[in-house]
C-alpha cells in the first residue's frame, strides 16, 4: 500500500521519539502525547490510574480508553462525544468489532492495537479514505500504551478527522463516512 511506513525508523529512542513528535503536528494528538508523556514520568508508560480524562478537558470529545478482553479483542471503557458523534452510537461498554461497520475497519484497528499491546509503545496510524461520492476522509488515530511491568492493561487514543472534499461533492455528517467507504487510498503509520 502507498506509503506503508511514514518514514525509515530513526535509530535512536530519542530521535524516534522526536520523529513521532514531529508526526504529530499539533493540535489534540499532540497534546494528548504530550500528556501521556508527562504521566509515564519517565517510564515506558503510565499505568491506567495516572489517567485523569477531567485533567484535560479540551480533548474530552476524541478520547478513548480501550480495554483488552482477548488476543485481538478490545472494549470501549470511556468513550468522548466525538467518538459516540464519529459512530453514532453510544460505544462504552461495546467491542470494536461491534461498532466497526466493515472488516476493513475491524482489521486495521485489531492490528494497530496488538503493536500497541505486544511493543509497549505509541502508535499513529494516518489513513486517507475514498468514499462513495467521490470526496476523501482523512482519519489519524494515535493509541497510546497504559500499564506497568511492560504490561499494557488499557490503550488510551483519539482521533481527528478531515472533512470530506472534492468539487461539488455533498459533505457527509462523520457517522455517515464510515460505512461510505469505498477504498482506502493511503495508509501512513509510525511507532513513537
Amino acid at each position: 500500500m502507498p506509503g506503508a511506513d511514514m518514514q525509515r525508523p530513526p535509530s535512536t529512542d530519542a530521535q524516534r521519539r522526536a520523529a513521532f513528535r514531529d508526526a504529530l503536528g499539533e493540535g489534540a494528538l499532540a497534546d494528548l502525547f504530550r500528556y501521556w508523556e508527562a504521566k509515564a514520568a519517565g517510564a515506558a508508560m503510565p499505568p491506567a490510574g495516572a489517567i485523569d480524562a477531567t485533567e484535560i478537558p479540551r480533548l474530552l470529545p476524541v478520547l478513548y480508553m480501550l480495554e483488552p478482553t482477548g488476543l485481538e479483542t478490545y472494549r470501549f471503557r470511556l468513550a468522548g462525544t466525538g467518538v459516540r458523534e464519529l459512530f453514532d452510537a453510544e460505544v462504552t461498554g461495546r467491542t470494536l468489532d461491534e461498532v466497526l461497520p466493515t472488516e476493513e475497519l475491524r482489521e486495521n484497528a485489531r492490528r494497530s492495537y496488538a503493536i500497541v499491546r505486544r511493543d509497549g509503545r505509541p502508535w499513529l496510524t494516518d489513513m486517507l479514505y475514498e468514499l462513495e461520492n467521490g470526496g476523501t476522509f482523512r482519519y489519524r488515530r494515535l493509541a497510546l500504551p497504559l500499564g506497568q511491568d511492560g504490561e499494557v492493561t488499557r490503550v488510551l487514543g483519539a482521533f481527528a478527522l478531515g472533512p470530506a472534499d472534492g468539487p461539488d461533492k455533498p459533505r457527509l455528517p462523520f457517522h455517515r463516512m464510515l460505512p461510505s467507504i469505498v477504498r482506502t487510498l493511503d495508509r501512513r503509520e509510525l511507532a513513537g
